[in-house]
């Protein structure tokens, strides 16, 4: 898997190319609070998505062997393998430190059927054969994936499965929000994007990293039973503090946004700490609104190989 393999031996580099920097990392220092912003999102999206770790369109009855794919600290893989023990789950990541964070959580969950590895830079494929896997679940994959990277993640991911095995695609896109500040700052974030090759933005104008391409780039596999839910996402309203803080803490991360407006020359440190101040003070005004858009496609490897 030489395309996860180029990115982990990226990782290690101080100047890391832009396309090779994992969005989750920046501020590593902060890892704890990194790894529960992670948790904090797999929470929200199990509230929007009523509960359900999978679409419910997607049959279980045959699937015995899954992979969390960039799992982060291990949320939706411990859940997962909590909730049906007789599948065997494996949650991969290209982080080191992430998986150290997955494992610990893992403890307490005492979890026989759940297991987590990282990439090895030193291995040009992921430590699975061809055929393995019934399902892969790949959530937030969009933030961390340039567009050009991802016609080979895909066929790798697709080389994994097996013959009918389902692939999911969970990600989140930002939509406007109400408030001068945070709009000005979701605006810097989205030429951010662009600039790294993560945007789908025509202009960069919003943060848009590509979640709806997933059913066609599912099709480019000739997946079949190709099918998406939406999910609208309410993050402003008076009585809704989970949806203002994760705005706040998951889509808007401060050392993530002055890192990269650095990097990019989009902006400067001082107009962005004027501006994360702002947002503060406008995110505990009654009148915010902001909403976001959660997106969940599925697929199916075709049970004959097309030619």
């Amino acid at each position: 898997m030489e395309g996860i393999a180029g990115m982990q031996e990226a990782l290690e580099k101080d100047d890391l190319p832009l396309e090779y920097i994992d969005m989750r990392d920046i501020g590593g220092d902060q890892i704890t609070a990194i790894m529960s912003a992670l948790q904090f999102q797999h929470k929200l999206f199990l509230r929007e998505m009523k509960g359900e770790l999978l679409p419910t369109s997607i049959p279980l009855e045959n699937v015995q062997v899954v992979m969390d794919f960039i799992c982060g600290p291990g949320s939706w893989c411990m859940d997962f393998s909590k909730k049906h023990p007789e599948k065997q789950v494996y949650g991969v990541d290209i982080s080191q430190t992430i998986i150290d964070h997955a494992r610990e959580n893992a403890v307490q969950s005492k979890a026989g059927n759940l297991e987590f590895m990282v990439v090895d830079r030193r291995s040009p494929i992921l430590p699975f054969p061809p055929n393995h896997f019934d399902l892969i679940h790949l959530q937030n994959g969009t933030s961390l994936f340039t567009l050009a990277q991802w016609p080979e993640i895909m066929a790798e991911i697709a080389c994994l499965l097996k013959p009918g095995g389902w692939l999911n695609l969970v990600d989140f896109e930002m939509g406007p929000a109400s408030q001068p500040a945070l709009d000005r700052i979701l605006t810097f974030l989205g030429q951010i994007l662009a600039r790294m090759g993560r945007s789908t933005a025509p202009d960069g104008r919003l943060p848009l990293t590509g979640s709806t391409l997933g059913p066609q780039r599912m099709a480019r596999q000739f997946f079949t039973d190709i099918r998406y839910e939406l999910y609208p996402v309410d993050l402003g309203g008076w009585n809704n503090p989970v949806g203002r803080a994760y705005l706040a803490w998951s889509v808007v991360r401060p050392e993530m946004i002055l890192y990269l407006a650095e990097r990019t020359a989009i902006s400067n440190q001082e107009e962005l700490q004027f501006l994360l101040r702002e947002m503060q003070r406008e995110l505990r005004q009654i009148g915010f609104c902001g909403v976001g858009m959660l997106l969940s496609s599925f697929g199916r490897k075709p049970l004959v190989p097309i030619r």
